[in-house]
């Protein structure tokens, strides 16, 4: 008897550290299952963007971007060191635009920079503030652009780089509308996908409905929105304007300008014939190569895929160890339904509570640690606009939570199951009682009340 009391409880003393190990280990499955679940598929990301409005705010974004982009600033790095340039291309076009201003455009220029600032950038002395960009092309577009200043300013037409925020908002939401972006990223993001898992490298993106909006009305409206946001023609710009003459042919070599409306009507169907030309010019479906496009041989994504396949391993791999040691819990102490629900209730129970605990906590901080992550970023992604930050950090805070979620879910189903367990091993095997004799104590008839 002794000998069989202490095997009983050595096989109860190694279920408990069996037990142990289960809570432990239950709440890092869920961790693990729910990385691969939720990081390595699809619908968490495209949830992501749906939640965050991403299809809607994109061109508002797009257009920040491109002001943004288009403004003289210190990189990262000079920003650190007090740096505010050194004579480069950036600062010797605002040199240049001054030096070739027309007196109208010098007046201007002088009245809404200050004579302190006009002398500084006509010296080609420091690069303009982002306030002082917008002054200047405000009197760009009052006056226009000096002839002889180059027809691009930092890769960009001068046209283009006159336009305000307002301006690309209107051309881009005509031509990107939210229902084709999000349907043209999220098939994007599932080919992406597809090529993790399967054998192909390539992306395809139908353009056939860009370019017919591109043919269409939207691209029509937006050349006029562009056309209109820019300064008044000059007489010579007007007679190469009223130099064309055939309708049916696109629109070429022709200064970007603002002619009078009746000029602008006669040149409609030029406007019409070079969005056609321009639309012809995109392929049906654009390609886009993943990985390494250096026309080597080998596959570009072998190592995702090999990384991916390791990933996808482990976590399902992770979702044995729980398995197998509720099974040695069984083997080592369950002798009864009773005995089963326990044992196994009571650590189900605990785990789910602890990854609840987890969960809970983890979306609490997950907003503050986002954000912070992305503040700190912030200074070695000078060329983002701060709305396009905004959006990444946004994005990241709604995929955390949306992988904490799913673990907040899952745990508080563990957390129901082991409660319900625990809960029905108190009712599961309890003997019946027996009904009593006759005449016995207890009995109807015996005037006795029974005895518990």
């Amino acid at each position: 008897m002794p000998s069989d009391s202490r095997g009983s409880g050595c096989l109860t003393f190694l279920a408990v550290i069996a037990a142990g190990l289960f809570v432990v280990v239950a709440p890092l499955t869920l961790v693990a299952f729910n990385f691969e679940r939720s990081f390595l598929e699809p619908d968490l990301y495209k949830r992501a963007m749906v939640e965050e409005d991403v299809y809607q705010r994109l061109p508002d974004l797009a257009a920040e971007q491109l002001v943004y982009g288009s403004t003289a600033r210190p990189t990262g790095e000079e920003a650190e060191n007090g740096d505010e340039g050194d004579g480069s291309s950036e600062e010797s076009f605002y040199a240049q635009t001054m030096a070739l201003a027309s007196p109208e455009l010098t007046s201007c220029l002088q009245g809404e920079l200050g004579p302190l600032a006009y002398g500084e950038l006509a010296a080609d002395e420091r690069p303009p503030t982002e306030a002082e960009t917008e002054q200047i092309k405000g009197c760009l577009r009052i006056h226009g652009v000096p002839a002889q200043l180059a027809d691009t300013h930092d890769g960009m037409p001068i046209y283009f780089w006159m336009l305000t925020e307002e301006d690309w908002q209107a051309i881009l939401t005509a031509l990107l509308p939210a229902e084709w972006l999000q349907t043209q990223i999220e098939s994007v993001i599932d080919q992406v996908y597809e090529a993790l898992h399967g054998d192909g490298s390539t992306v395809m993106i139908p353009m056939a409905d860009l370019k017919e909006r591109i043919a269409g009305d939207d691209g029509f409206d937006a050349v006029l929105a562009l056309m209109e946001a820019q300064p008044p023609c000059s007489d010579d710009q007007l007679a190469q304007i009223q130099a064309l003459a055939d309708p049916t042919e696109p629109l070429k070599d022709v200064p970007m300008c603002r002619p009078p409306d009746a000029v602008l009507e006669a040149i409609y169907p030029n406007i019409r014939a070079t969005l056609r030309f321009m639309a012809d010019q995109i392929p049906d479906q654009a390609e886009l190569k993943l990985g390494d496009d250096s026309g080597s041989s080998e596959d570009p994504l072998e190592q995702p895929r090999q990384v991916l396949g390791v990933v996808r391993a482990v976590a399902f791999l992770s979702l044995l160890l729980p398995v197998l040691l509720l099974g040695l819990i069984a083997l080592l102490v369950v002798r009864s339904p009773r005995s089963l629900l326990r044992w196994w209730g009571v650590p189900i129970m605990l785990a789910g509570s602890l990854a609840l605990v987890g969960a809970i906590a983890g979306l609490s901080s997950a907003p503050g640690a986002v954000a912070d992550l992305v503040a700190g970023s912030r200074s070695h992604f000078t060329a983002l606009a701060p709305g396009v930050l905004d959006l990444q950090a946004e994005l990241m805070d709604a995929i955390v939570r949306g992988y904490l979620q799913a673990i907040l879910v899952q745990a508080v189903l563990l957390t129901g199951v082991g409660t319900v367990m625990v809960a029905a091993s108190f009712w599961v095997g309890r003997p019946a009682l027996a009904p009593a004799e006759p005449g016995s104590p207890g009995s109807p008839d015996s005037g006795v009340p029974p005895v518990y």
